[in-house]
């Protein structure tokens, strides 16, 4: 006779928590830290990443907690993405970021990782409203719960934003331009670099704000009318709206020299009081196909319309 036998499998099933999360505890209703903005904050549009534009000190309402053992800990970010042991916080998409300075020190974005003990808070902190990306023109700082101030599993305060400020960045209105170069014979382009008499015109700077210490402007050739030349201010004519061919277009500057392109020029007569302005600039086709024996009509000349776009950018500081 056989002996059977059997067996027996036996799973055991378990969880295991990290007991340091709930090593941490404080008593009593979780204080609330109200923090009042003002009604506007202005600054202007090109300023860097990293700075502050607003700041503004306040009571801290008293708040403790005790952990025996190491934890995490730091500011859980209501109104956007928290990142361990960060010290700046996103408000959503606006490109603007908040922080809190306690001690003389960021406070981090939880998860950085604290000592076991007991911790104490109040005195006064700091808020910071800083530039952290692109500002959109209809950007808004929200109100409302900012973030809960965390130590393990436990918030001992919760943190709100009562009233925001507008915001404002500095720029002048720059209209759009169209320049009428006139009609230009194509026997005053009979060799390479023979240009046609200089066009003015005025780049218009309207209702700049005060404040603003220092403009400069680039100009920057467009998808239409591609670089010739850059350190000459050259740029192809449109091909899909130009029928004349061997010629570009230059741009001048107030003294009928070449204004380089893609490079930062500094408006020197601005002033930080505000008020509208104007930019002298020129521009003249000039031919660029070699010289060859018949002049005007050497191979790849063309007359016809000529037209071009270049882009003005303007930057504030």
């Amino acid at each position: 006779m056989k002996t059977q036998r059997a067996a027996l499998l036996i799973i055991l099933l378990g969880t295991v928590l990290n007991a340091a999360a709930n090593d941490c505890s404080s008593y009593g209703s979780m204080p609330r830290l109200n923090i009042a903005l003002q009604d506007i904050i202005s600054f202007p549009r090109d300023v860097a990443n990293g700075t502050v534009l607003l700041e503004t000190t306040v009571p801290l309402v008293y708040f403790y907690y005790n952990c025996v053992a190491n934890h995490k800990y730091g500011i859980e970010n209501h109104v956007g993405e928290t990142k361990p042991g960060a010290t700046t916080f996103p408000i959503r998409n606006t490109g603007l970021s908040w922080q809190i300075i306690y001690n003389n020190k960021p406070l981090p974005g939880y998860g950085a990782i604290g000592r076991g003990g007991y911790y104490s808070y109040d005195g006064e902190i700091t808020f910071h409203l800083i530039k952290t990306g692109n500002i959109s023109s209809n950007a808004e700082v929200p109100t409302g719960r900012y973030a809960f101030f965390t130590a393990g599993r436990i918030s001992p305060l919760s943190i709100y934003v009562t009233s925001a400020p507008k915001v404002v960045t500095w720029s002048c209105e720059t209209p759009d331009i169209k320049v009428h170069m006139g009609e230009h014979d194509l026997g005053i382009f009979e060799e390479n670099g023979s240009y046609s008499p200089a066009t003015r015109f005025d780049i218009k700077l309207n209702n700049c704000p005060a404040g603003i210490k220092k403009v400069t402007y680039q100009l920057i050739p467009s998808p239409t009318s591609p670089v010739s030349n850059a350190a000459t201010g050259t740029v192809e004519l449109n091909k899909n709206s130009s029928e004349a061919r061997g010629i570009a277009l230059q741009i001048l500057d107030d003294q009928q020299q070449p204004l380089a392109l893609n490079q930062v020029h500094i408006f020197n007569d601005y002033s930080t009081t505000g008020g509208n302005f104007s930019i002298p600039l020129a521009a003249r086709f000039i031919r660029t196909v070699p010289t060859g024996k018949y002049g005007a009509h050497d191979t790849g000349m063309k007359a016809g319309t000529a037209n071009a776009e270049v882009l003005f950018v303007m930057s504030y500081m």
